[in-house]
């Protein structure tokens, strides 16, 4: 059938196999559809190496509404339900987990320094709490950098240790971050 914005949206948790306009055809998992534009993010698996124990290792790709040409149901899906999926974010996870961030205290302050100087060069406000005056501090001896009373750096002050509801000043300070590699 021809997709219609909504009907993708219907789809949620359903395996799918999609024909685009390009002729590309993308199999897959429907995790998630934009409300507003229909775009859906479908998880496709990874080669059967990168299977953990728990579940299906997926890469999440995003599909947009207007680029779908059929929608059709996946027969016999050869992989889990939505539940049992391990996303995998590859813009977020390095590829060797021992690296990074800063070795040691001495790293992590210097990477302290840097990330201070760089929020004060583009004029964004934030706070720096030692670990005992911090709310909802974590254990650590190093201090905390809060951005705008909403989002958290903690140590070793990389993109992977911010912390924030809005997605989308996470987002935009995870962006920042990648300035100090």
């Amino acid at each position: 059938f021809t997709m219609a914005e909504s009907a993708i949206a219907s789809l949620v948790g359903a395996h799918v196999e999609l024909e685009l306009l390009d002729g590309t055809r993308v199999s897959g998992l429907v995790y998630a559809v934009d409300p507003d534009t229909g775009h859906a993010i479908v998880c496709t698996p990874l080669e059967p190496q990168r299977t953990s124990a728990d579940g299906v290792s997926v890469r999440p790709r995003v599909v947009f509404a207007h680029a779908i040409r059929r929608c059709t149901a996946a027969r016999e899906p050869s992989w889990p339900a939505c539940a049992d999926l391990e996303l995998v974010s590859h813009a977020a996870e390095p590829e060797n987990a021992e690296s990074g961030g800063p070795a040691d205290a001495n790293d992590a302050g210097e990477r302290l320094r840097r990330l201070c100087a760089l929020l004060e060069r583009h004029r964004v406000p934030f706070d720096v709490y030692d670990h005992a005056s911090a709310p909802a501090a974590a254990e650590t001896t190093m201090p905390i950098v809060e951005l705008f009373h909403a989002l958290r750096i903690e140590p070793p002050y990389t993109a992977r240790t911010c912390a924030c509801e809005n997605e989308l000043v996470l987002f935009r300070v995870r962006t920042l971050l990648e300035q100090l590699d």
